[in-house]
């Protein structure tokens, strides 16, 4: 039962101590320097990732790959830093180097493994493992879409794309 007194009061002021400003140096010196070259101006960020996106649809394929892997590595914490990733595989596909584009589709399921490129690149890996003749690294990627994307239209494409790979060998 809930009794009908008022509730003891109970000190709650607290003292505030400010650091001395020797100890406010030292710590600048021990952080880290921030995470992304484009922190706090999202929109520089922005415009650099655009700046390459149109590289690459104006023909300067090798110009955009460049522009977009360094972005992705100067700023890996920006929004775009995925979407970087996976337009420079895209980029390296154009240039038949798929290698390369199977390590950019690649990089973006590892360092961004919430991100919304994901799906999207792991379809591109599995389109180079494809080109590269290795159906078994192929169908790895197009079954972790349908297992982890089951209802996307990602995963159709997979489904679709998993049945004309060569059946794997069994052992003996």
């Amino acid at each position: 039962k809930p009794k009908r007194e008022a509730a003891p009061k109970v000190a709650t002021s607290v003292a505030v101590v400010e650091p001395e400003p020797e100890v406010i140096s030292s710590l600048e010196q021990v952080l880290p320097a921030p995470a992304s070259a484009y922190a706090g101006d999202g929109e520089r960020g922005d415009m650099v990732f655009n700046n390459a996106v149109n590289a690459l649809k104006t023909g300067n394929v090798e110009g955009g790959i460049s522009q977009l892997q360094q972005f992705a590595a100067e700023a890996p914490q920006h929004a775009k830093a995925d979407n970087a990733l996976y337009f420079s595989g895209l980029g390296y596909m154009g240039l038949n180097d798929f290698e390369d584009a199977a390590t950019a589709f690649e990089s973006v399921a590892k360092k961004y493994p919430a991100g919304d490129a994901v799906v999207d690149a792991l379809l591109k890996l599995a389109e180079c493992r494809t080109k590269l003749n290795q159906p078994a690294d192929a169908r790895k990627a197009y079954q972790r879409i349908v297992k982890d994307w089951p209802d996307t239209p990602a995963a159709q494409a997979a489904r679709s794309r998993l049945s004309s790979l060569p059946t794997p060998s069994a052992s003996p």
